[in-house]
């Protein structure tokens, strides 16, 4: 329905200083969203080294948007059904904080906090026709806690992987739909020609 329309638009400046052993990034993030959505958010890191690379402490607050049009869910789910009725962006706002550090040929990371999201995008199914799915809106509280290993296996070609536990608290919705409590994934990556080139799968 072209009559549905959304317009989106994000602002993200930023300083970064470091005084000692803290490195601190400041800024503030800015969201337009014509669903009647914006927001203002500060955008911090904090990060403080204990032992040098080996051990570091970090806190901060990050915003983000993620917006549900048809293209972006259609990739989630194919058989969307298109009689959209509106259009809305997810406004995620996260507090988060952790531990990270390098040892010899081994980076790890381990990172916990808590998610405020606004409009959380489910896909239910339609109560006429169980083969397509509706769009339908609900705030969401996210708790997680997600862990980092990243092992260098030569100098050029590193393997990792992150695992993160979430824990959901809908506002309406009975749970948070087709949302995974355990997300896991591995990757490599290779640099090539003195860094010039990166390839990571």
């Amino acid at each position: 329905n072209k009559s549905v329309s959304l317009s989106t638009a994000s602002l993200l400046p930023m300083i970064k200083t470091k005084i000692k052993n803290v490195i601190l990034h400041g800024g503030v993030s800015m969201i337009y969203s014509s669903d009647g959505n914006s927001a203002l958010f500060p955008e911090v890191l904090v990060s403080y080294g204990l032992a040098g690379q080996k051990l570091q402490v970090f806190a901060g607050v990050h915003q983000d948007i993620y917006t549900n049009h048809f293209t972006n869910v259609s990739q989630r789910n194919p058989y969307l059904n298109t009689a959209i009725d509106s259009l809305q962006n997810t406004v995620y706002q996260e507090f988060y904080g952790g531990l990270k550090g390098k040892f010899s040929f081994l980076t790890y990371q381990v990172k916990g906090g808590f998610k405020n999201v606004n409009n959380q995008m489910y896909l239910l199914n339609n109560r006429t026709d169980l083969r397509v799915f509706d769009m339908v809106y609900d705030d969401l509280g996210i708790v997680f806690i997600s862990g980092n290993l990243d092992f260098a296996f030569a100098e050029n070609i590193h393997f990792g992987g992150w695992l993160t536990q979430n824990i959901f608290n809908t506002d309406v919705q009975l749970k948070a739909w087709h949302i995974p409590n355990l997300e896991a994934n591995a990757y490599a990556t290779i640099t090539l020609l003195d860094d010039k080139i990166k390839l990571q799968g």
